[in-house]
């Protein structure tokens, strides 16, 4: 096997790798990656490619996919790694909402980077788009043990998919913040693609493609008179927009 790079790493291990203990080659769990040791995506999944190798973030990324506790300092407050989202405070016992942030982010800026995409594109993911996602998902107050191993809960044992193999998934697997994350990604990217069943295949926007990632066709209590898929794509839009537009008027 071939020595990745940090960051790759980090994503799928939610470890940073350590110079003097990784010296040697690394061994995946993903059987589908290239010559250069880089993940592919077998099958012939339409819109996947291979993710590209990138420089790990000159800041390193804490290793358990925390926030780092915030530091007191006399110079201008800093940009959160992910805003606050409307309806789930980060104060007292749901203190622990704020502790994926820099993985969002981290996550969010491969995604983007990986398919170059910039901002104004509907697929653009920005920190609280993925913030307010797993809020839906793992945001509950009694949701700690989830929100802090498997946020997106793209690796549920009930939910398994054999195509979730190509992700870099196995089933059953510990999860991470950053890996959950990363995979979320490429899972709701899969369901942007709809197939007719006639050879034709039609993109989804982000809502549609989450409304595919839920798929609860049924009302719910949460939902009320909507069905539980379209209320769960449309809120989390929702929530993501009012988060980002908050963080710019800060």
């Amino acid at each position: 096997m071939m020595r990745v790079a940090a960051f790759e790493h980090y994503l799928r291990t939610g470890r940073v790798p350590n110079p003097r203990l990784d010296a040697g080659d690394e061994v995946k769990f993903n059987h589908n990656h290239d010559r250069l040791g880089r993940f592919t995506f077998s099958g012939g999944a339409v819109g996947m490619s291979r993710a590209p190798s990138i420089a790990p973030p000159r800041s390193r990324i804490p290793s358990t996919g925390r926030s780092p506790a915030p530091q007191p300092s006399s110079a201008a407050p800093r940009r959160r790694a992910a805003a606050e989202i409307p309806g789930y405070p980060e104060s007292g016992r749901t203190s622990w909402r704020s502790a994926n942030d820099y993985a969002f982010a981290a996550a969010a800026n491969h995604y983007n980077r990986k398919y170059n995409l910039k901002p104004g594109a509907d697929e653009y993911k920005t920190p609280e788009f993925l913030k307010a996602w797993a809020m839906r998902e793992s945001g509950g107050e009694g949701d700690h043990a989830a929100f802090t191993t498997d946020p997106f809960q793209v690796n549920k044992p009930r939910d398994w998919a054999p195509e979730k193999a190509r992700l870099g998934l196995q089933q059953g697997q510990k999860m991470t913040p950053a890996v959950s994350a990363y995979a979320a990604l490429e899972w709701l990217r899969q369901k942007s693609f709809w197939h007719d069943g006639k050879g034709g295949v039609r993109r989804l926007d982000t809502q549609g493609a989450l409304e595919r990632y839920n798929h609860r066709k049924v009302r719910s209590r949460e939902s009320g008179q909507e069905m539980h898929y379209v209320w769960y794509a449309r809120t989390i839009m929702q929530m993501a927009r009012a988060a980002t537009a908050k963080e710019r008027r800060a």
